[in-house]
């Protein structure tokens, strides 16, 4: 099954499949009224949660204005948190 995923490390090709058991955290985003998590992999490198919780919170704002200017409707977007599961 395909789910949206946020790699933290290196930049890997557009639609690059990653094989994996479990995932290192999930992003619990609201998008349109809908629930649409991002499940979280962690690879290498720098990694802030402060600095993610800001920029997914920058993103829901967008988000928001996107689809009020785009499909002319006002519609809840919204960055919910984030749980690391497995990062060491």
């Amino acid at each position: 099954m395909e789910e949206d995923v946020v790699v933290l490390g290196p930049r890997l090709p557009r639609g690059s499949i990653l094989e994996r058991e479990n995932f290192d955290g999930v992003v619990r985003f609201l998008d349109d009224s809908i629930r649409d998590d991002k499940k979280l992999v962690y690879i290498s490198g720098f990694c802030s949660p402060a600095l993610l919780a800001f920029y997914f919170r920058l993103y829901a704002l967008f988000k928001v204005f996107l689809y009020a200017f785009r499909d002319g409707k006002i519609t809840k977007c919204r960055f919910e948190g984030i749980t690391f599961e497995n990062l060491n």
